[in-house]
């Protein structure tokens, strides 16, 4: 029995994307590949080809129309680490695993999410001894929420000028 070679270009166009990492990759290469490359395997795959290509930035670039910017795809950061660390899983194991999804209703798409969410809840985490996402918040956190507020939020917006913010 022969193992699939996991494809080194497809996995470093995804890569390009936000929020796709080489674990999500490598999952979705496995749910294709039941009996392929392990992750550490798969990782080293990719790495030696990526090694090969060299460092040439493979763009065709005509002079004068456009500008060129070094952005490292990652958003500037305005919010508490905790909140940027779970908007970043979000993104990777929700908004990353939808890529190549298409729905046709706002319904089905946020059904979807709601099963993606409920499988990533349930993931084992790796630095708490294998406890579920779930579990943790049941034994620690649940006991302390609040109920909602009976008034309903009001979005608004709130300019202040530099100057009055100097002041």
């Amino acid at each position: 029995m022969t193992i699939v070679q996991p494809d080194p270009v497809w996995i470093d166009t995804e890569l390009r994307r936000v929020g796709v990492t080489l674990e999500l990759l490598h999952l979705e290469y496995l749910r294709e590949h039941p009996d392929g490359y392990r992750y550490t395997a798969f990782c080293d795959i990719y790495r030696r080809w990526r090694g090969r290509r060299g460092l040439v930035m493979r763009q065709q670039h005509k002079a004068g129309e456009e500008a060129f910017a070094d952005y490292s795809g990652k958003r500037p950061s305005i919010v508490k680490a905790k909140v940027e660390v779970a908007v970043q899983i979000a993104q990777r194991w929700i908004l990353a695993r939808l890529r190549n999804e298409t729905f046709f209703s706002l319904e089905t798409l946020n059904e979807r999410i709601a099963e993606l969410l409920e499988e990533l809840n349930e993931r084992p985490m790796k630095g708490l001894g294998g406890i579920t996402q779930r579990a943790l918040f049941e034994r620690i956190e649940r006991a302390a929420l609040l109920p909602l507020p009976k008034k309903r939020f009001v979005v608004s917006e709130w300019k202040v000028s530099v100057r009055e913010w100097m002041n």
